[in-house]
């Protein structure tokens, strides 16, 4: 992708957390939870594809902490998955913003990591990261009561069924991913 297809993808996915559209995007749980933190996540990454990917001694001095960015990146998605930290997060602007510079954070740091660690780090990092996305949509999608005093209970259902959705896409596409980097699709021929 060229410099400025990444500027106007940032640019778009930015877009929801301005503030007349986002009102009317936290207002709803699963649009919070299924549009705009994977639009800031991958905002994030984008601007790590436009400012430092590009640099290759830049990613050579990132090389030793790709567990750190790993591990940032674990954190910041679950913090967010806790209800009062959602409620908390609607109920302040503050908290909102910490919330939306974290997931961009997240996802510049998850973009570095993916080019710098090892696929076994990755394995462990991403695959928590799906397990902990499946159990808390689970709990969303279950749960007979509101966990969030902000959002309603049909609500909370659609959006934990949307984060089981993200998280499974996210497994399938760690597995395919992981057998490429370990060569295990090129195994798979000879039997």
């Amino acid at each position: 992708m060229s410099r400025k297809s990444w500027h106007f993808v940032l640019l778009i996915l930015l877009i929801p957390a301005l503030p007349p559209l986002r009102d009317v995007v936290e207002a709803s749980m699963s649009s919070l939870m299924l549009c705009l933190l994977p639009c800031l996540a991958v905002a994030g990454w984008a601007f790590a594809e436009l400012y430092v990917i590009s640099r290759r001694s830049l990613m050579d001095a990132m090389r030793p902490y790709g567990l750190a960015l790993c591990t940032l990146c674990t954190f910041s998605y679950g913090v967010w998955m806790v209800p009062i930290a959602i409620d908390l997060s609607r109920m302040s602007m503050a908290t909102g913003i910490a919330r939306d510079a974290s997931v961009c954070v997240a996802g510049f740091s998850m973009a570095l990591a993916i080019r710098i660690s090892p696929w076994p780090v990755l394995l462990f990092f991403i695959g928590n990261l799906v397990w902990m996305g499946v159990t808390v949509g689970l709990i969303f999608v279950e749960e007979p009561v509101r966990l969030c005093a902000n959002y309603l209970l049909g609500d909370q259902h659609q959006a934990g069924a949307g984060i089981v959705a993200y998280s499974a896409g996210a497994g399938l596409w760690l597995l395919g991913w992981v057998c490429r980097k370990a060569g295990l699709a090129d195994l798979s021929s000879d039997i």
